[in-house]
């Protein structure tokens, strides 16, 4: 146990210090961001990090232009980005979105990742496709690859150039895309073709219902994690080691505290006065007011980790 932490700690100094090396070059890096044993070869200046990214060990970012990830983006191990060296494409990457193990997104044209995507492992992302002789009269394909908000692409999928997935899209494990595919579909084969519209695969909950999951979610996910939470007369109390937080559903009593609070809300809109370290958080419109507070992280990534809810900065 004292071996464990004792590696895990050692793993957020050298974390800190790889963060403090990229800004020192001018990459501009949020807070809470953890960056494992990656190569970076690009130029700091053309990277842009939101606050509570995780890059995980053996990422590789090389050949690229200019990247910027949103707040609260997983890389997992030994992604591969990269296009070419003399002339790159972009990477844009929205919050909360993951990209699992393994990973190849080619950035030889620009790539476009929406806001609360996931990308299963071993999966490929293509914007050119090409080997044998252009000469010799064989086909080949430049184009920029589009994957709007919400998009689910699970393992081993293979995505071609010059496509757009709609938002909202699901595909089948094992797809290959050749073509631009609608919004809110499942879609499946090789190639990839639209199977189901979203209101036959989807279950929609009550905003009373929708609070009920995120709170029972929270509750459980942090008890796993071996940290402690009280609740009391409508609301919860969370630690983390020396640290308490309140999560307070906006439907009863509301405490008044200096303490930070998450306050729950499933109206359109809530008249409710905030204090400095007060984050509401709005379940009908699935945004948060950021105040970057270790209670705003802890909750948010609490509910990313075990795909509970995927929230954004109002505006954004």
């Amino acid at each position: 146990m004292k071996l464990a932490i004792i590696k895990t700690l050692l793993r957020r100094l050298l974390s800190i210090i790889r963060v403090c090396y990229l800004r020192l070059r001018g990459a501009k890096i949020g807070k809470r961001v953890i960056i494992g044993k990656a190569k970076i070869s690009i130029s700091p200046k053309n990277l842009k990090i939101g606050d509570g990214v995780v890059m995980e060990d053996g990422v590789i970012i090389e050949r690229t232009g200019r990247i910027e990830i949103g707040d609260y983006v997983k890389i997992k191990r030994n992604v591969i980005i990269s296009g070419h060296l003399l002339e790159p494409g972009n990477l844009y990457i929205g919050e909360n979105s993951w990209i699992g193990d393994e990973t190849i997104v080619n950035t030889l044209m620009d790539v476009k990742i929406g806001k609360n995507v996931g990308i299963g492992a071993r999966s490929q992302i293509w914007t050119h496709g090409y080997f044998p002789s252009k000469a010799d009269g064989y086909p080949y394909k430049y184009g920029e690859v589009i994957i709007e908000d919400g998009v689910w692409i699970p393992p081993s999928c293979i995505i071609l150039p010059d496509v757009k997935i709609g938002e909202g899209a699901i595909i089948g494990t094992g797809s290959v895309v050749t073509k631009s595919l609608p919004p809110r579909h499942f879609c499946v084969g090789i190639p990839c073709e639209p199977k189901m519209a979203e209101e036959k695969y989807r279950k929609f909950y009550s905003p009373e219902e929708k609070l009920e999951i995120v709170m029972n979610g929270f509750v459980e996910s942090w008890k796993k994690m071996g940290f402690r939470i009280r609740k009391f007369d409508g609301y919860f109390k969370a630690k983390f080691f020396l640290y308490s937080f309140y999560i307070i559903p906006l439907r009863g009593k509301i405490i008044e505290t200096n303490r930070p609070r998450i306050l729950l809300s499933i109206s359109e809109r809530e008249d409710v006065p905030l204090k400095r370290n007060d984050t509401l958080v709005n379940l009908i419109k699935n945004t948060y007011t950021k105040k970057g507070t270790l209670a705003e992280f802890l909750f948010i990534r609490t509910l990313l980790d075990e795909c509970i809810l995927r929230i954004v900065p109002e505006g954004k």
